[in-house]
Formats: structure tokens, C-alpha cells, sequence
């Protein structure tokens, strides 16, 4: 985040999305969750600089706050880590390293940040494989979803389902469109924490992925996180004053053996399980924050986050080697538990989407130089600003759409010439 000129206005750097689960909060800590965390790293600078990066420099495992703070005050200011009075200190405590990087530009600034954490090792780039169908385009169901949902009724969620995404299938053949990867999103599975088949939407997924398999494409399972549908109560997090269950408990045993099992029953070739070929991670964003909470462990904040996506990624690469996991945790510290980053949604009131997705690209680079990036396309503001973006994907990152028929922002159709002019990327025979 660049501080410049605007000395006087407070920021915040989290991995929140706003004031939930009836906690309040500055209004200025709004939506800050397209990454989800971001690098914890402001940038300074005194008109065109110089640049000073001002990050913070946590051992693993230390990450037990929520938001990292700059306050304005009379002639002076103050940096902070909140930790909402959930870590309990027995003996020594010591708080993060603070980092100081000079730099030629703001981007450089919060490269210098992210460069001491793997320096210090304290943030691992992991060596691993990256399969060719990883980098292949993707086809993410979720906008033709809200297409179908304005066209035809009833929430986007409610089209997540077989019938449906045979229609996309068949939307995909008549613009000869060949994407490597299809993701079935939000909402395939009849609770969202318990991950399995809704089979009033999808009476044989396993056969609907066998299939894709046969036809040369991989499928990625959309999972939200942190929602307790389905959950019992013990396995929550819990309101310290009344016991009311908020959220799933990532440090919880029980949630852990749980989600781990979901996890293998989507991706294992065994029978009676999915054979999916990875997951989209989404709704990171939905932890509780502030005092008064009650958990199974004792992480909180950031590092509870992290044992979250700990628990998906072990789970997955266990029961399938070369599943691809996709998250949007554009942070140094999850760099082991991402394959592919999410460049995340566009709001349909956003112009310059180009500009803006090349900056959000730049950041997920800087954070981990090894991730492949998901350029994403939901939503999308216009036609001509979806448009553009799509023919940019392929210097970014791995393609990606999201619509087929129409765009969401203005509901404009889309005419079927305009799949002739994209990148031939798209119409690369499959293997």
C-alpha cells in the first residue's frame, strides 16, 4: 500500500472483508480482502521519493494478529498489529521485526520487504513440479452462473449444477472455445462445510468429471471457507460471552480431521470419492476478528488463516500429487500452501480494469516469483473493458473466463465474433 500525499488518512493492510459476525470495526477497514493477506508492507515516499518500504517481519508461526495499522496522528504517526486480546503471553513475548527498506519506487519498496522474509527465511519458496495443465486457460463457471440467473430467475448459486454447466459445455463447443480447466463454483455441494454432492444438482458428479477426463480437461471444486453450514457446534469458533458458534475452527481437531477428509473424498481416483483435479480456495476473508472469541487452539488472526489453508493443502497433495490448489493469499507467508494465485474479482463500477489487474499482477509476483498467476474475470464492468482484458490474460498469467453469453456489469451480449479475436491460447487442441 502506497502512502503518498496522504500522511493524514489511516490504512490498513488485513485479510478481512468488513465489519461481520456483529463485530464493529473502523469503517475505513473495509474490503480489504482481494488479497487475502496482501504483503504486510506500506510504502513511503515525500513527493517522487525517495521510497522507504515499511513492513513487518513475523517468525512463522507468529502471525496472531488481524490487521497491520497506520494511524495518523498530530505531527506523527503510529504503526500497529492488532491482536484483538486473543493471544495469551506465559513468559516471554516478543513482538515482530520491524523492516525498513529504502527503494526506487513503491513497487520496489514492498519487494524489499518481501525479499527479507525469504532472506531471513522466514517465508519459504517451496521447489516444486508445475504440471503443463496447470498453465493450460480455464473456464470458471461463476459469471455464466449470474448470466443464467438473470436470463432465467432464482440466485446465481442455484445454477451451480449438472444441467446447467451442460449447457456450458455446449456454450464452450459453439464459440470453439477448448479451455484446459473447468471449475464448478459456488454452489455445488449441499453444505458448504461439509463438501458433499448436492445430488438434487448433481445426481453423478463423479461421472460429470470422469467425462471431462475422457475429453482431455481437468475440474477444479470451488470451496468456501470459514462457513459452518452443516457444522456442529463444538467445531467452531464461539462468542466468548454467550458460547454462540460464529465460524468453522480451523484449530480445531476435529473441524481439521473433518476438512481433511472432504478434501480427500473431492480429489482421490478412489471409489466412492469425486476425482477432481484441485480446488478454488475462496472466502478467506470471512474470519471473525476483534476481542472475546473462543477457539479450540491458540493461533488467531493471520495465523489461523494459514492453518487453514495448511490443513487444504496437506489434505490435497495427499490424495492427489499434482492437484492444483488456487488461492488469493498474495502473501510471502503462503507461498507453501499456494500453487496459483488469484488476481481476484473485478467490480462491475471499475474502469481501467487492464491498469488495474496488470498493478494486482505485479504485487502477486513480488510477493512469490514461483506461483503461476489466474488472471480471473469476475465481474466485469462493460463489454469493452472485459474485452480488453481478456485479449491482456495471456501476458499476465494463465486465461481465464468467467462469461460466455453476456457481461454482468451492463448485461451486454456478447457477439459470438468476438471469440474469433482473442488469443489462439484458447483454441489450442487439448491432450
Amino acid at each position: 500500500m502506497c502512502i503518498r500525499d496522504r500522511s493524514c488518512e489511516y490504512a490498513c493492510i488485513d485479510a478481512l472483508s468488513g465489519p461481520t459476525h456483529d463485530t464493529p470495526r473502523e469503517p475505513e477497514d473495509n474490503n480489504h480482502w482481494l488479497f487475502c493477506p496482501p504483503p504486510l508492507a506500506f510504502v513511503w515516499s515525500l513527493a517522487e521519493g525517495p521510497w522507504l518500504g515499511v513492513g513487518v517481519a513475523p517468525d512463522p508461526g507468529e502471525y496472531n494478529f488481524t490487521r497491520f495499522q497506520y494511524w495518523p496522528l498530530h505531527n506523527c504517526f503510529k504503526l500497529r498489529l492488532t491482536y484483538d486480546g486473543m493471544t495469551r503471553i506465559r513468559g516471554q513475548w516478543a513482538s515482530p521485526r520491524m523492516v525498513f527498506a529504502p527503494a526506487r519506487d513503491d513497487y520496489d519498496g514492498v519487494r524489499g520487504c518481501v525479499d527479507y522474509l525469504y532472506g531471513q527465511s522466514l517465508a519459504t519458496r517451496p521447489a516444486r513440479q508445475q504440471p503443463e495443465w496447470w498453465s493450460r486457460p480455464m473456464f470458471c463457471g461463476w459469471g455464466q452462473q449470474n448470466i443464467f440467473a438473470a436470463h432465467r430467475g432464482g440466485p446465481g448459486a442455484s445454477y451451480a449444477r449438472q444441467d446447467a454447466y451442460d449447457s456450458i459445455l455446449a456454450l464452450l463447443e459453439e464459440r470453439s472455445l477448448h479451455p484446459g480447466t473447468i471449475t464448478i463454483d459456488d454452489k455445488w455441494q449441499k453444505e458448504y462445510a461439509t463438501l458433499e454432492p448436492d445430488l438434487a444438482k448433481w445426481p453423478d458428479l463423479r461421472g460429470w468429471i470422469d467425462a471431462r477426463h475422457a475429453a482431455g480437461q481437468k475440474v477444479l471444486l470451488w470451496v468456501g471457507c470459514w462457513n459452518r453450514d452443516g457444522l456442529p457446534d463444538e467445531e467452531c469458533i464461539r462468542r466468548a460471552d454467550n458460547g454462540q458458534p460464529v465460524c468453522a475452527d480451523p484449530s480445531n481437531p476435529a473441524y481439521q480431521a473433518r476438512l481433511a477428509e472432504s478434501v480427500r473424498r473431492m480429489l482421490s481416483p478412489d471409489a466412492g470419492c469425486l476425482n477432481a483435479d484441485g480446488l478454488k480456495v475462496d472466502w478467506t476473508n470471512g474470519q471473525p476478528f476483534g476481542p472475546g472469541y473462543v477457539t479450540a487452539g491458540s493461533v488467531w488472526g493471520i495465523e489461523l488463516l494459514k492453518t487453514l489453508h495448511s490443513t487444504i493443502y496437506s489434505a490435497a497433495k495427499s490424495a492427489k500429487p499434482d492437484s492444483l490448489i488456487i488461492t488469493h493469499a498474495a502473501n510471502p507467508y503462503f507461498a507453501d500452501v499456494t500453487d496459483m494465485l488469484r488476481l481476484n474479482d473485478i467490480s462491475a463500477v471499475q474502469r481501467d480494469v487492464c491498469e488495474l489487474m496488470l498493478h494486482r499482477q505485479k504485487l502477486a509476483v513480488i510477493a512469490c516469483p514461483d506461483w503461476l498467476i489466474d488472471c480471473d474475470n469476475s465481474s466485469a464492468p462493460t463489454h469493452d473493458e472485459w474485452f480488453e482484458y481478456m485479449k491482456l490474460q495471456p501476458e499476465l498469467g494463465v486465461p481465464s473466463v468467467y462469461f460466455l453469453t453476456h457481461v454482468d456489469g451492463t448485461g451486454e451480449p456478447i457477439p459470438l465474433s468476438d471469440w474469433d479475436e482473442l488469443p489462439q491460447v484458447w483454441r489450442r487442441p487439448l491432450g
